[in-house]
């Protein structure tokens, strides 16, 4: 029997979450002798994201689900039709991978890759520990498709994840430092934070 290993990763249970806090600013942007310095910072509400990883074992990438802080049916909701089409979008009240979320994250992403197996090989999810990924709605739908779950220890997600060694940390540092150019141009462009 052949096995196709889907390893999967949500940012939220792996200390992988995008969060960006830039109030205790190192650099402040402003012309030489200007008598006031306006300091960008972001709003409290808007600082935190979860991005949903997913890699398979032949290193081909499923679309990621990126989490906002939102409410359902709300004004970041309604944004999404206006939002890039590399990526599926979910809001949560605080931006974390819940039940619902896992589910969309199953029918839209996990599912249809899983349906391309070829016959006799059984595909396995990996997750971590997260109290939801344990969930037997979650577990069942996963195994309804077709599939083996299996679920790495708690604490051993490092060891047992290439998604959080090889692939988080790039990712978090180019998201941060495209943050940064854009309170830098959004700040200096308007003579004030961006909100």
């Amino acid at each position: 029997m052949s096995i196709r290993i889907i390893i999967t990763q949500d940012t939220y249970t792996n200390v992988t979450n995008l969060e960006f806090f830039y109030t205790n600013c190192e650099k402040t942007f402003e012309n030489h002798g200007a008598k006031t310095v306006a300091i960008c910072v972001s709003n409290s509400d808007i600082k935190h994201a979860t991005l949903a990883s997913t890699l398979c074992g032949d290193g081909h990438k499923l679309k990621p689900l990126l989490i906002l802080k939102g409410k359902p049916g709300g004004r970041i909701e309604r944004e999404f039709p206006n939002f890039c089409d590399d990526c599926l979008y979910g809001v949560q009240e605080k931006a974390w991978m819940d039940e619902q979320l896992v589910h969309f994250w199953i029918e839209k992403i996990i599912a249809p890759d899983i349906k391309t197996a070829p016959p006799g090989i059984v595909p396995i999810v990996i997750l971590d520990s997260y109290k939801v990924h344990l969930m037997g709605t979650i577990m069942n739908k996963i195994e309804d498709l077709g599939a083996e779950v299996w679920h790495i220890p708690g604490g051993c997600t490092s060891l047992c994840q290439p998604v959080d060694v090889g692939f988080n940390k790039p990712l978090k540092d180019r998201i941060r430092e495209q943050w940064e150019d854009w309170m830098i141009r959004v700040g200096l462009a308007s003579g004030k934070s961006p909100s």
